[in-house]
Formats: structure tokens, sequence, C-alpha cells
């Protein structure tokens, strides 16, 4: 036997010659023999920069690159780099040569860029090629390239303090499924999202339906308030900055309808002083500031504004809430009065 080692790849025309023992030489018939060249091995390894690219675009890129690949009757000329076009997870004529590295020096790479790629988990593959023009089987790595979800609008109905006001977010997608949709109050009112200072109201963790949360309003201003939705996927990407923003109405609670009782009851002289006092003043959502006192000016029994005529008013609770005026004016009959 010969080692193949002293032939070239191809044909190779081997002649063998004998001697005899009288040391004469006899030539024996020419024989062929064809050497193959011995593929590569695949690379051991693919990996890409980056796990995720979150926010896939041009000029955007990630870098693979493989390893471990030899070749045993030669050295590794290049290694080339495709895109399972089709994504059927087989290197076929469909795929994309992304391209060939020659070099070994700091590692067989080709860098991809991701705009390029349409969002999706993607898959490479990388074919090792020897000096000879073999090539190895393949090695793949994939590569998630994720679309930010979205929000399309966020809004909150019209409620009254210390009632829930309901938050919904719709038009929220994702490339693959929406994780979770936070909502945020614009605490100072500013327009702007702050994470620092505006607050996390509530979480719907919920895949379907967009996102929907009640929301208790005893803090809440009254009037416009603004909130914020952020949309997250389940990699815990989240949707574009600054976030949909949107609102909700708070209405503020009325005070309760206090009592009042007259001292004295009967006036003997028109022209004395009368004192009316209102009782159970209080405000569910907030302080009385104030208790206005009417005459029922039109005699119907029921407080009109604008019709009755006030009296006066009582800004301090201190001694409680009454007012005290003189009954000079007013007609000799029982007369109506109203707290406010």
């Amino acid at each position: 036997s010969i080692s193949s080692n002293l032939l070239t790849l191809g044909s190779n025309v081997v002649m063998a010659r004998g001697t005899t023992t009288t040391s004469a030489q006899v030539n024996f018939s020419n024989v062929t023999v064809t050497v193959t060249n011995a593929l590569p091995t695949a690379p051991t390894s693919l990996n890409s920069s980056v796990a995720i690219v979150t926010r896939p675009a041009s000029g955007t890129n990630f870098t693979l690159t493989a390893s471990g690949m030899s070749d045993r009757d030669g050295t590794i000329a290049a290694v080339k780099f495709y895109y399972d076009t089709n994504n059927n997870g087989l290197l076929d004529g469909a795929d994309t040569l992304l391209g060939t590295d020659s070099s070994s020096a700091g590692g067989f790479t080709q860098v991809v860029d991701s705009g390029t790629i349409p969002v999706s988990t993607a898959r490479f593959f990388a074919v090792a090629v020897d000096n000879n023009g073999g090539e190895s089987a393949t090695r793949a790595a994939t590569v998630r390239l994720n679309a930010l979800p979205t929000v399309n609008a966020v809004s909150g109905n019209s409620v009254s303090r210390l009632t829930n006001i309901t938050l919904t977010a719709t038009g929220v997608v994702d490339d693959t499924t929406v994780g979770r949709v936070e909502f945020w109050r614009d605490v100072n009112g500013n327009g702007t999202f702050e994470t620092g200072i505006d607050r996390l109201v509530g979480t719907d963790s919920s895949s379907t339906g967009g996102g929907t949360v009640s929301v208790a309003t005893n803090v809440y201003a009254t009037g416009t308030n603004t909130f914020f939705a952020i949309a997250y996927d389940p990699d815990g990407v989240a949707s574009a900055t600054p976030p949909t923003s949107g609102t909700g109405t708070v209405n503020n609670v009325s005070p309760s309808s206090p009592t009042l009782s007259a001292a004295p009851a009967v006036i003997a002289t028109i022209g004395d002083n009368m004192t009316l006092s209102a009782g159970n003043v209080s405000d569910p959502d907030g302080t009385v500031a104030a208790v206005r006192f009417y005459f029922d000016s039109n005699g119907n029994g029921s407080y009109d504004a604008g019709t009755d005529t006030l009296v006066g008013e009582d800004t301090s609770s201190a001694n409680g809430w009454t007012l005290t005026f003189a009954t000079t004016g007013y007609p000799v009959a029982t007369n109506r009065f109203f707290a406010v």
C-alpha cells in the first residue's frame, strides 16, 4: 500500500516495478488511482453577537461567528454564511448567501444588517470551505428579530371621584403576543411620561383584548387626568417611547346636604337678629370650604340656584357653620331658608 499523501487529488497513474532474485527488473501493469478530497467538518458552533434585535432596522447590525471547523487533509479557506430564506430548516437553493469570510483573523465572521431580514425568529447557516473547495455540512443558529409592540390609543371613562375609572388600551399589537400592558397616571399633569414621577396604576397581563384595568380614583385630581399605556412583548421589549397617552375624567363628588336650624325660631320684632346653623356638613372626597345660606325668595319650598337670595356665607367651621343676620326687610310670615 502507499499513502494517499503522496498522491494528488484526482486521477493518479501508479506504475509498479518489481525485482527478481537475479536483480532483473520486471514492469507490471500501470494502475489508475483516484484520490478524492476529504470534506471539512462542520463548525461546532455558530453564535450571534445578540440573541434578540429589539429594533430591527437598516444600519442596526449583528455579527455571526463560526468556529470549531477543521480539515484533515488541508486547511479551512473560508466560511460561507446563509440566511434560511424559506425557513424550512435546510440549506437549499432558495436560501440567501449573506457573505463569505476568507480570513480566519478574528474568527470567521459575518456582519448582518437587521433591516434586510424580516421580523421573525431568523435561522442562519455556516458552511466551512477547505482549500480544495470542499464544503462541510451546515451549522445553524437563530436570532430573534423583534419588532416593538404598539399601542394605538388609551382612554378612560368619566367617573365620580371615589369610584373606579376604567382605563382601556386599544390597537395593542405585537409580532408574536403581548405579554402585558402597563397603565401609568401623569401625576404632575405635564403630559410627559416620567418614570420617577408618574405612577404605575395597573397592569393587564392578559394577551387578549388589548388591555384594561379598573383603578380607584380617591387621590386623583378632579377634571381631566392623563394616562399612559406601555405594552411589553414576552421578551420584555416595551412599546415605543414616548408612550401612547389618553385622558379620563374624574368628577367632583358633591358635599352632603346639611341640616338647618334657626334661632330664635320666632322673631318677635322685625329687625331682630336671627342665626342660621347648618349641621352634618361633610364632603366625601375633600373638605368643605364654605356654607352658603339662601332665602326662599319665590316661596316654592325648593332651592332654585340663581333665583333664591343669598343671605350670606360662612367660610370657617370654627364654632360651627353659622350665619347671623338682621331680619329687616323680610316679610311678616313663615320664611324658609336653605343651607348649601
